[in-house]
């Protein structure tokens, strides 16, 4: 429906501030002819005639369509930089005219500060001033270890049974297969870091629509190829998205992402992960994270430092998305000293999951 909205200014922006509360007034005339088409599918007799008797089949048609071009929130500034989050609180409708309706919205502090709808204000919030963080409504966020099964590891220390000749099969001080043997690796269980949040935004009607619900459909495993909330390109996955609601309110929409670090090899050198301090850089007087070096490192002296360079995502030279898969193949060997056959890492594999796509992360439209 296209909607016409007109503030009355010499009856609009009122304000209290009181010791508990702020709030503020906003009256508003709504227009449209597609109100006066909605009277006539209802064959209301006179509908060109103005302050006629409302209808109540008309008020559940146009009832929806004033809730959702209403904003859910509004930023009342308390001097040049200090601001609070008033949130709408009632709405009062009058009809003028079959096209036109007067509206008298009320913003003010909820009981709950807003934190149902999305609450927290100024840098007091996550975003702290970053400059792509102005979209937050809410932020839960779960940090742990998981396991995974890996076929190589750091080995500290080598020892050989007493009484046989020669040394261990394996030196330590270097990345080596685990549980080796005649057959293969086996590997075993490591921990691999798996931080998971979740961003809930409150979603008016028309915008939470069918064609909406089949984008997120096609995103959910989507990984990020831009930095997205300060975290690097390619290490940002949707791992889920859920929502309920109706067409009367603003529909809170929930969508859930995990983060796994980007890595790279190196072939000398020390492992480290990445810095716990964020850098900052700022353009056109915004702050932004600087996410190049957010990136963990490994070191394997069997092999060559990675060199790979994402052309899409624009990652570092060497440095290979959190999501990758790291495979190797293992020759046998004849260990000449005792005469056995050993297995050692011939070749390293660095793949990606067969279902992955790199998005533009701004297509969840937050």
């Amino acid at each position: 429906m296209a909607l016409k909205m007109i503030e009355i200014h010499k009856e609009s922006r009122k304000f209290e501030v009181t010791r508990r509360s702020i709030s503020k007034d906003f009256v508003f005339v709504v227009d449209s002819e597609e109100f006066l088409e909605l009277a006539e599918e209802q064959e209301v007799a006179d509908a060109d005639l103005t302050l006629v008797l409302d209808d109540d089949v008309m008020q559940r048609r146009i009832l929806p369509y004033f809730i959702s071009i209403i904003p859910v929130n509004y930023q009342f500034f308390l001097d040049e930089e200090v601001y609070v989050f008033l949130y709408a609180a009632s709405v009062r409708a009058e009809q003028l005219s079959w096209r036109q309706w007067k509206l008298y919205v009320t913003f003010d502090i909820p009981d709950d500060n807003g934190q149902s709808q999305g609450g927290g204000g100024g840098e007091s919030g996550p975003s702290d001033g970053e400059a792509n963080s102005e979209e937050f409504t809410q932020f839960s966020f779960n940090c742990t270890a998981v396991f995974e099964k890996r076929q190589i590891g750091f080995l500290v220390e080598s020892q050989r049974r007493s009484g046989l000749p020669g040394t261990a099969s394996l030196v330590a001080g270097k990345m080596q297969p685990i549980g080796e043997t005649e057959d293969g690796i086996e590997g075993a269980d490591q921990p691999v870091r798996s931080f998971t949040f979740e961003i809930t935004q409150y979603m008016p009607p028309s915008k939470l629509t069918y064609k909406y619900k089949r984008r997120l459909s096609r995103l959910v495993t989507a990984i990020n190829k831009d930095d997205f909330f300060g975290n690097a390109p390619g290490s940002v996955m949707c791992v889920g998205a859920n929502a309920s609601g109706h067409l009367y309110q603003n529909v809170p929409v929930s969508l859930s992402f995990e983060i796994r670090p980007n890595f790279r090899w190196i072939s000398v050198g020390t492992p480290s992960i990445a810095a716990l301090e964020d850098t900052y850089i700022e353009i056109d007087g915004k702050k932004y994270v600087d996410t190049s070096t957010q990136f963990d490192t490994y070191v394997d002296d069997y092999f060559p430092s990675t060199a790979n360079t994402y052309i899409d995502p624009p990652l570092p030279t060497g440095v290979h998305s959190g999501w990758s898969i790291v495979a190797y193949k293992y020759d046998k060997e004849i260990k000449t000293t005792e005469k056995v056959i050993v297995r050692r890492p011939s070749d390293r594999y660095i793949y990606l999951p067969e279902q992955t796509i790199f998005v533009n992360f701004s297509e969840f439209l937050l």
